[in-house]
């Protein structure tokens, strides 16, 4: 059944080249050779004009309606958008190749009218390649038919072709910013300069002209193809033109279909109205990984560890083992001196900014980043128990992590400060003893697996005493559980931590009053958490970790609330960009936990 058509962002991705349509369905965000690192966009979108009867219509200029979706089971989109005073509609159908690096948009020119018109479509690109900001070339290429933009070893090559086997039959190259408005402002006459080449802050726009009867319709494909070199960016072009895009997309979607098909049996045990939603969803994830591990969580393109570990758990839990070890390499890749990962990363490896000072000389980690690397890492080894997995891993990342938790302690045998997300501050928060906890002991376990004594002495008896010393102090005075050593306040982290990591038991009296505090003081009217600390918006992840211990403890109806309620709204907010990821994957796993804790 096809999804509902509203005005929404998309993205798409092959793990190497991504590229996000704005909700007006301009490509607004280009990121190649690493999801989420290089920028190859600045604040223009790429522009979609059309020339009718005499006059020009830009798709974002207030006269077109827009509604868009995925396809089912493919992470392709389909949009329409159509001005009814000009009596035009198109169609577009938008992916990005699984195997070669191009973005292609097949598009439908629908005549509304009942008179043959001829139709102009204009593509405009503006980029800023590697954010080089004046040092990019853009040339006209005549064979093969092409535009060319490059800048350093970053090169596009935009080109098309109609349904009568034609190429676009006007371009511009120039300039844009800096008071200038770009080669778009050409098309508004109907006819492009024809200008062949500029340097600078370039951008371009390419001409189709359709003739098309009364009622009836044409049909163009375009394509943006990426690669290290102008060389290989036009060899990439001319084996689309001469494969054709049908067929690639044919294969492309065939492969999303293959992926998914795994997750396809587990969302028929859903509810009807949850299934679409739990299928694209992973698929949104599946597009902000990174071919180098990397899982991008916000929309500037960097990679919070706690994050990315909570957004690839559900695909740990439905067996995508790939995806889930992706991650692992990348953090073997970067981690700390002292068996630490640090605060937030590029795809690239390197550290991304903070404005937290260094602790020694390792970045401001935090302590239950690695902590949740250890057990979500354990999650996956006992999903297929494989031996050489625990071989490949445990030296590399299981051995220097773990012992970072257990040397990582005071002498009551409590994990030691480290910054929390509530304000940056240094903290020994409730969560971090627990997640820490579920870490050590996890460690232990792969410990004994590994034939590791020594280390399996050690860091369980570092487990027992962080959990023996922590029931005694992480109870506030009210008998609920404090959000830190050094702040009384519940909170959900607080109880999120203490049930998912079997801190306590979920009946226990310190948990019961927790839930109260919480119940009592941050729900609003819908049943769902309020943040005190973002002027008493909604908390939806922590909402989320709510409905997951209503869950655990057999209060199902609470707990559908909050899964309607969630995806309700990011349904409204119709976006499929990474600052969602986190909070689309906690709701496939609270969406997962009402087959499996029922």
């Amino acid at each position: 059944m096809a999804g509902a058509l509203v005005s929404r962002r998309l993205a798409f991705s092959n793990g190497r080249l991504y590229v996000e349509l704005n909700d007006q369905g301009l490509v607004d965000t280009v990121y190649f050779p690493h999801v989420g690192h290089e920028s190859h966009t600045g604040d223009t979108p790429h522009r979609v004009g059309v020339w009718v009867d005499g006059q020009i219509s830009w798709i974002d200029d207030g006269g077109w309606t827009r509604c868009a979706r995925y396809d089912d089971g493919s992470l392709s989109g389909y949009s329409v958008v159509h001005n009814e005073s000009l009596g035009v509609l198109l169609e577009f159908n938008d992916a990005i190749d699984v195997d070669s690096n191009f973005f292609y948009r097949n598009i439908h020119v629908v005549n509304a009218l009942s008179r043959p018109r001829r139709i102009k479509l204009f593509m405009h690109q503006a980029f800023n390649i590697g954010h080089n900001l004046d040092d990019d070339t853009a040339q006209f290429i005549e064979n093969p038919h092409s535009i060319l933009h490059y800048g350093g070893n970053r090169s596009f090559v935009i080109s098309g072709i109609t349904d009568e086997g034609v190429g676009f039959d006007q371009h511009s190259v120039g300039l844009y910013g800096q008071g200038r408005d770009g080669t778009w402002r050409d098309a508004e006459s109907g006819n492009l300069s024809l200008s062949n080449s500029e340097r600078g802050l370039t951008d371009s726009t390419i001409r189709f002209s359709l003739d098309v009867e009364g009622l009836s319709s044409r049909r163009l494909h375009y394509w943006l193809a990426v690669a290290n070199s102008p060389r290989s960016a036009l060899a990439i072009s001319e084996s689309v033109e001469r494969v054709g895009v049908e067929r690639r997309s044919e294969r492309s979607t065939k492969l999303w279909r293959r992926w998914l098909q795994p997750s396809v049996k587990i969302a028929s045990k859903l509810k009807p109205d949850y299934q679409k939603f739990f299928l694209e969803s992973l698929m949104i994830i599946r597009a902000h990984i990174d071919n180098k591990g990397s899982l991008v969580t916000s929309s500037d393109g960097y990679s919070d560890p706690s994050a990315a570990l909570y957004a690839i758990w559900p695909l740990v839990r439905l067996g995508y083992d790939d995806e889930s070890l992706q991650l692992f390499d990348f953090f073997r890749s970067v981690i700390n001196s002292n068996g630490s990962i640090g605060p937030s990363y590029r795809a690239s490896g390197a550290l991304a900014p903070t404005s937290l000072p260094f602790i020694g000389s390792n970045p401001p980690f935090r302590s239950e980043q690695t902590a949740l690397a250890v057990f979500v890492f354990s999650q996956t080894y006992l999903a297929n128990k494989h031996p050489g997995l625990l071989k490949d891993y445990y030296q590399s990342l299981v051995v220097p992590m773990a012992n970072f938790l257990a040397d990582f302690t005071d002498e009551k045998g409590l994990p030691l400060a480290s910054y929390d997300l509530r304000g940056g501050r240094l903290q020994i928060s409730a969560y971090a003893i627990s997640v820490s906890y579920a870490a050590l002991v996890a460690a232990s376990e792969m410990a004994e697996e590994a034939k590791d004594q020594n280390h399996m002495v050690k860091w369980r008896s570092a487990a027992d005493d962080m959990r023996q010393t922590s029931k005694g102090i992480i109870v506030n005075d009210f008998g609920s559980l404090a959000h830190s050593l050094t702040d009384s306040t519940p909170s959900i982290s607080a109880l999120f931590g203490a049930f998912m990591y079997d801190l306590m038991d979920v009946d226990s009296p310190m948990m019961l009053e927790t839930v109260k505090f919480l119940e009592e003081t941050r729900l609003n009217d819908e049943g769902l958490l309020l943040d005190d600390d973002d002027g008493g918006a909604v908390d939806y992840v922590g909402s989320l970790h709510l409905a997951q211990y209503y869950l655990e403890v057999g209060r199902a109806s609470e707990a559908g609330n909050i899964v309607d309620r969630t995806k309700a709204y990011l349904e409204e907010t119709s976006m499929a960009s990474a600052d969602q990821v986190w909070l689309r994957a906690e709701l496939i796993s609270t969406m997962l936990d009402t087959i499996t804790r029922k």
